[in-house]
């Protein structure tokens, strides 16, 4: 997952991230995904960082896990 912060995170630190998804009757629903930050680069004012999941499950991340399947079936 790439995401963008006004100040670096640091290298191979541990993060919490909350994701918020929306079903199918429009209700905002979120998970918290636990991952490590592998790289930090910076980009117009801001930066740039890649973050590795760690411990991703059925039972307790089914909306990230769809979200990612469903990006890969879509990528050329």
């Amino acid at each position: 997952l790439g995401v963008y912060t006004p100040k670096p995170l640091t290298v191979k630190s541990r993060v919490r991230i909350c994701l918020p998804f929306t079903d199918s009757e429009g209700k905002t629903l979120e998970e918290t995904i636990t991952g490590t930050v592998r790289w930090v680069k910076q980009f117009k004012g801001h930066y740039g960082s890649g973050i590795e999941f760690e411990d991703l499950d059925k039972k307790d991340h089914p909306m990230t896990l769809n979200f990612i399947q469903e990006a890969e079936r879509l990528s050329p």
